[in-house]
């Protein structure tokens, strides 16, 4: 019965996309409802929702791709950007560099709409999101008013996949590297032990382990523990703590409490 629900749900959200309505779910950020009424037999009849360039909030997105554009900066840069930008009210912030990262791939900012891309699901506990294949996925060319030109947008689109390549290509020579814990599943293995337990005193965010990138003259990396938020100007926290001493504090502190003796 649920999956009977799950299927005329996704087949009426297909329909509503490719009459050219928005399928639902909250408004993308730059873009607002304007809702569609029709006079059938003498009633108003609301037909659904399309979408169009939001003043309030369209320049801030204009602004996002001429920055990514002439820089060639990644998400977290242009995050950061926006973040010291004077005239971007605070109502507006933070920003996140996964947002922004989220936004320079909306292809509704050209004017296309492309919907059911990703499905979801749990697999042993956990959470995965995978691409649909690509005749499952619907794509409706001029769905609505573009914010961005689409030649910027094309531009923009290119210079991330490069990156995405080269980030590709790193990890890949990376991938025969030594790790602390084995991989149980596909996805990104823990190199680190306490990776995602560490938290900002000061937002909370989970704190990530970054390497010096210089190694020592017997060949060690070392790695220390920082505030992500802290390189999108978002948070205060510039201190750097060392994982190794975190490792065996943490250690040492359950050692104590499962043998006090």
């Amino acid at each position: 019965d649920n999956d009977t629900k799950a299927h005329d749900v996704l087949r009426g959200k297909v329909d509503l996309a490719r009459r050219g309505f928005w399928p639902g779910g909250p408004r993308p950020f730059g873009l607002k409802f304007v809702p569609v009424v029709s006079d059938i037999n003498g009633q108003q009849v609301f037909q659904g929702n399309k979408l169009g360039p939001y003043d309030v909030e369209d320049w801030i997105i204009k602004l996002l791709f001429k920055q990514a554009r002439e820089t060639g900066h990644g998400q977290t840069r242009l995050a950061r950007f926006l973040n010291e930008h004077e005239q971007i009210p605070d109502q507006f912030k933070p920003f996140y560099g996964s947002t922004v990262g989220f936004w320079l791939d909306q292809t509704l900012y050209r004017g296309d709409l492309t919907f059911n891309e990703y499905c979801t699901g749990v697999v042993a506990d956990t959470r995965r999101v995978e691409l649909n294949p690509e005749e499952e996925v619907i794509r409706v060319r001029e769905f609505c008013e573009p914010i961005v030109d689409p030649a910027d947008f094309d531009t923009v689109q290119a210079m991330r996949e490069r990156r995405r390549r080269k980030a590709k290509k790193v990890s890949k020579g990376a991938a025969g590297s030594e790790k602390q814990i084995a991989p149980l599943a596909p996805g990104l293995s823990l190199t680190y032990p306490l990776t995602g337990l560490v938290r900002c005193a000061n937002c909370g965010s989970s704190m990530r382990p970054v390497t010096s990138g210089r190694k020592s003259k017997a060949g060690k990396t070392y790695a220390y523990y920082a505030c992500p938020r802290y390189i999108d100007r978002i948070c205060d926290n510039d201190r750097y703590i060392p994982e190794a001493w975190l490792r065996q504090t943490v250690v040492g502190l359950i050692r104590d409490r499962l043998f006090p003796c």
